[in-house]
Order: structure tokens, then C-alpha cells, then sequence
């Protein structure tokens, strides 16, 4: 379980959700997000059968609640990047012409 949660601490980084020790801001790193999440899937995969109840169902919590997370990062970013370019999706607001 200690890799568990090693490897959500590292998405949860990626994520943007906990900083660094030492670091004035947080990063997103979408890409890396989505490795580590694969690789916890990967790993409920391969484990399959062999874990505790408490185990199964620790490492099924985290990988949900780390899906949820990147989806809702990923939404954001994409909307950053369209603001940013001067696309406004059509959930917020439009500038006033």
C-alpha cells in the first residue's frame, strides 16, 4: 500500500494539488497525471485476486478519486489554453463585443 499511495502522491503532484516541499507554486503536468494513473490501473490489474479486501478496495478508491481529479484538471487546462488564444468555451462568458 505504500506504493499506492507514493504514486498518488506523485499525480496528485503532477495534478497541482500539493506543491512541492519548498515550492512557492504548484505545476500541472497532465501527461505525467495520466501515467501515474495507468500505472495504478496497470497495477490493480496485475494484482488482481491477490489483495486484501481492505487493499482492493484502498487502491480502487484512489485511482477513482485521481480519475475525477485529472478529468477535472484536464477541463481546466483546456480552458485556459482556449481563453488563451481567444477562444471562450461556451460555458463562460463571452467578451463583450
Amino acid at each position: 500500500m505504500a506504493l499506492v499511495q507514493s504514486l498518488a502522491a506523485q499525480c496528485m503532484l503532477a495534478l497541482g494539488l500539493i506543491a512541492p516541499p519548498d515550492a512557492q507554486q504548484v505545476t500541472l503536468d497532465i501527461t505525467q497525471a495520466k501515467y501515474v494513473i495507468d500505472i495504478l490501473l496497470m497495477l490493480r490489474e496485475k494484482t488482481k485476486g491477490n489483495l486484501s479486501t481492505e487493499e482492493a478496495r484502498m487502491l480502487t478508491d484512489v485511482v477513482s478519486d485521481l480519475q475525477r481529479a485529472y478529468v477535472a484538471r484536464a477541463q481546466q487546462a483546456q480552458e485556459a489554453a482556449l481563453k488563451q488564444s481567444g477562444i471562450y468555451p461556451s460555458n463562460s462568458s463571452s467578451p463583450q463585443l
